[in-house]
């Protein structure tokens, strides 16, 4: 049963919860459920207690923030996964040495296999898209896809190129750790096996053209040379000229640093979202807005030359912002406390390499979101986890009590069923909703409202299904004003209040019958919510001046 956990962990970068959102949490349940037959099966030892102690109270602090969000419903899907990436960070803290060295393993064996899927995106795949595929059918899903082309930046089995330069930054520092302690050890077959991985994960990354990334990966070597004490002079050169020739493959897009009078520069945007970021933080600081919040909230603070975003392009920012200064400063002590463990004991180059990945994914985090997002989050938490655990002796007595012991086990145990059921219940209500939008691309509107309904059985809280079902309503009977479609915008806007485009849908729903009135209340009520947005403006002015 560990074993089917481990195959599962190495698993986890392959699927993007942003693509198929269903196939993310059947991960989840799947996960937790051999996690849960495994703590009702086996006897568990935790490794360093007051550690995953703090983890704990980190995770209860971003519980008690959703109950003051402004959307109960992204908020509880993303507690939920925070709870799910706790459960993964005690899994890897209990099992035995030879499982966490096939999970790493089957984790190097998997990057192998996402490095080469990009390398081909980048030497044939994405030319054969361009010349095979019209602009038009390219943009169906958006314009970022296009973009991305021209760009030619591989993402591999990941949504942004970033995405996949986090998650590349993370595993060529422990490759490279895994490398140097085989050479160290004069293993020859698997020196030459790990070589050739790190060579195509290096390829890929420099493919993915992420700045931000080229940097975290800069301070992640610099942290492995000052943690490893022999040999200093050697690990500095090397270092200074892998850094080097970092910066110079990146020079194409080296306007980032240079070009801050253009306000498309990825630099200038993401400054943008700081400030805005930093004006959320002194509206709401110790509480925040509530978990997942923040692309909710992010246009009433919106500068009018950002663009639109979810996320505040820095973790440590968007976490004070959604979940208040308590439970970033929780984090950030829970994070110490890891790597002040990792460097002492044995100064084991595997270790140090996992070690160095985890601070630059910290580093790129600066810049980016990839913290928030599973696909990536799951390897770094299986890293922080391994070193808390590198040094645990495979037979050893636990420290608590046996009451202790079965009071955390029975925690874990409930926590895995709350888990479980939770995410049973959000696949149930999402498989709905894609039923509903198929359904309604075939013109099948009854069917369609049934089963937005059946979604509604299982999150009720789901603001997004009163929205299909108002969308769903207005396409099926046009012809008369309907007061169910204005109770479904009305529930909507209930249930997220912040979000600024229910009240301008429901105007100009207003406004199409003629009710010039209700149609103004809206609109107003949008521009408040979304002061920047010219198109809310323009339907306000319309109205008002005639």
């Amino acid at each position: 049963m560990t074993y089917l956990a481990v195959i599962l962990l190495c698993l986890r970068p392959l699927i993007s919860e942003q693509v198929s959102l269903c196939a993310g949490i059947l991960f989840d349940i799947f996960f937790c459920l051999i996690f849960l037959l495994i703590v009702l099966k086996e006897k568990i030892i935790i490794a360093k207690p007051r550690i995953m102690s703090m983890l704990l109270f980190f995770c209860l602090i971003v519980l008690c923030t959703g109950f003051f969000s402004v959307n109960s419903f992204n908020s509880q899907r993303e507690i939920f996964r925070v709870f799910n990436l706790f459960l993964v960070f005690v899994f890897v803290g209990f099992i035995g040495k030879r499982q966490r060295y096939l999970l790493l393993n089957g984790m190097i064996a998997v990057s192998f296999l996402i490095g080469l899927r990009a390398v081909y995106q980048s030497c044939g795949g994405m030319q054969y898209i361009s010349t095979h595929f019209t602009p038009a059918q390219i943009t169906q899903g958006g314009f970022y896809g296009l973009e991305l082309l021209k760009q030619k930046r591989a993402i591999s089995f990941f949504v942004s190129p970033n995405l996949l330069a986090s998650y590349l930054s993370m595993m060529i520092l422990a490759v490279g750790g895994f490398l140097l302690q085989n050479i160290s050890e004069k293993s020859r077959k698997k020196t030459i096996w790990l070589g050739v991985i790190l060579m195509i994960l290096a390829v890929a990354f420099v493919a993915t053209k992420s700045i931000g990334a080229y940097l975290g990966l800069a301070a992640g070597i610099i942290f492995f040379i000052s943690q490893n004490k022999m040999r200093l002079i050697r690990w500095v050169i090397l270092g200074a000229v892998f850094f080097c020739a970092l910066l110079v493959m990146g020079n194409k897009r080296a306007d980032c640093f240079l070009d801050f009078n253009n306000k498309d520069n990825s630099m200038v945007q993401r400054s943008f979202y700081w400030k805005s970021s930093m004006r959320m933080i002194q509206e709401h600081p110790f509480l925040g807005f509530g978990p997942a919040s923040f692309g909710i909230v992010y246009p009433r603070f919106k500068a009018a030359q950002a663009n639109e975003t979810l996320y505040s392009h820095n973790m440590y920012l968007q976490m004070c912002a959604e979940s208040g200064i308590f439970s970033l400063l929780c984090l950030v002590v829970f994070i110490c406390s890891i790597f002040a463990c990792g460097m002492r004991g044995n100064h084991d180059l595997r270790k140090l390499g996992l070690l160095s990945a985890a601070f630059a994914f910290l580093m790129h985090n600066i810049v980016d979101y990839s913290f928030f997002i599973s696909q990536t989050a799951y390897v770094w938490w299986v890293f922080m986890a391994n070193i808390i655990s590198w040094d645990k002796k495979e037979i050893e007595e636990p420290r608590q009590s046996l009451g202790a012991g079965i009071f955390l086990k029975n925690c874990f145990v409930a926590l895995a069923i709350f888990v479980i059921c939770f995410n049973y219940m959000d696949y149930a209500a999402e498989i709905n909703l894609k039923r509903a939008e198929y359904l309604a691309k075939q013109k099948k509107y009854t069917l369609a409202l049934s089963s937005v309904r059946k979604s509604l059985k299982f999150r009720i809280n789901n603001d997004n299904a009163y929205y299909v079902s108002a969308l769903l309503l207005r396409i099926s009977d046009s012809r008369t004003f309907s007061p169910d479609v204005v109770d479904n915008y009305l529930k909507a806007i209930f249930l997220n209040p912040q979000y600024s485009f229910y009240p301008y849908e429901l105007g100009k729903y207003f406004y199409e019958y003629g009710k010039a009135k209700e149609a103004k209340y809206f609109f107003e009520r949008a521009c408040r919510l979304y002061p920047t947005n010219p198109r809310f403006k323009a339907a306000l002015d319309k109205i008002s001046y005639p």
